[in-house]
């Protein structure tokens, strides 16, 4: 095998593993924040709202960027985006009348 050819393997193949090593890490990150956005959310909204909160999903993802610039930037700069679905927001927890807010789908 020629040597440049052999250069250009191995290059390939680190930069594939880095590229694996940023999706690894940006989706054990998402997991673990999610909890926190998760809670944050609520309480939120429950507070300006002043109802109760009803989601069917709540999920965080990252760009494959976000780990290595949070890495760089000692935990800032990180784009996490959120999708809920199902969103049903009652008034005071009231059942009787219909639902104050009622979102197929919430993206921030």
């Amino acid at each position: 095998m020629p040597r440049r050819r052999r250069w250009l393997l191995w290059i390939g193949g680190t930069l594939l593993l880095v590229v694996a090593a940023l999706a690894g890490a940006g989706y054990y990150l998402a997991q673990r924040i999610e909890p926190f956005l998760k809670e944050q959310t609520a309480a939120y909204l429950r507070a300006h709202f002043n109802s109760e909160l009803e989601w069917s999903r709540f999920q965080v993802s990252m760009s494959l960027g976000s780990p290595l610039r949070a890495l760089l930037e000692k935990g800032k700069g990180a784009i996490v985006r959120v999708r809920v679905d199902g969103i049903v927001l009652r008034h005071g927890g009231r059942t009787d009348i219909p639902p104050l807010v009622a979102m197929r789908r919430l993206s921030f």
